[in-house]
């Protein structure tokens, strides 16, 4: 009763004006507790992407190890395919030379005859073959001298050693 005697004592500007700072306190307070959760919110997705940032790098550092242990097997196994054809291509050449040395320094015939052993056969004819393609230059050339039969056997030698490394460069899981 007192309150509303008082209340009805008062000018109505100041009613009013009692009226808008109320108004404005809940307002302020409002506003206030809208900033603080905006702060919160804003404060929860700079840390989540923090967060996301620091995963997707340490995801990309693992993919980089991932990535150079993968380079690394992959020149190993280069390596070791390029030197085992190598090997397997100066054993294929020996054994060329050690049958020809074999040949050439076989027996003589014996016959009834007084003439005298045949010759050694000729390594290779003087010209290149009609058919012998394109002239390939280079390390190639080298390989090319021979019997056909002898470069069957190194064109033979290379294609095993090519599909031996296609199958370890296929092993190597990404």
């Amino acid at each position: 009763m007192i309150a509303g005697t008082f209340v009805r004592a008062l000018p109505g500007w100041v009613l009013w004006l009692a009226l808008a700072a109320l108004v404005a306190a809940s307002a302020g307070w409002g506003y206030t507790r809208g900033l603080s959760a905006d702060r919160a919110e804003r404060d929860r997705i700079v840390s989540e992407f923090a967060e996301f940032r620091e995963r997707v790098a340490a995801e990309g550092r693992q993919a980089q190890a991932r990535a150079a242990a993968e380079i690394t097997r992959k020149e190993a196994i280069n390596e070791q395919t390029h030197t085992a054809y190598g090997v397997a291509l100066d054993r294929l050449r020996a054994l060329h030379t050690a049958d020809r040395l074999r040949l050439s320094a076989g027996p003589a015939r014996t016959g009834v005859s007084a003439m005298p052993a045949d010759a050694p056969p000729a390594d290779r004819a003087d010209a290149a073959a009609a058919d012998a393609g394109p002239d390939p230059g280079g390390d190639a050339a080298a390989e090319t001298q021979g019997s056909l039969t002898e470069r069957c056997q190194a064109a033979t030698l290379q294609c095993a050693w090519l599909q031996h490394w296609i199958d370890e460069q296929a092993a190597v899981v990404p």
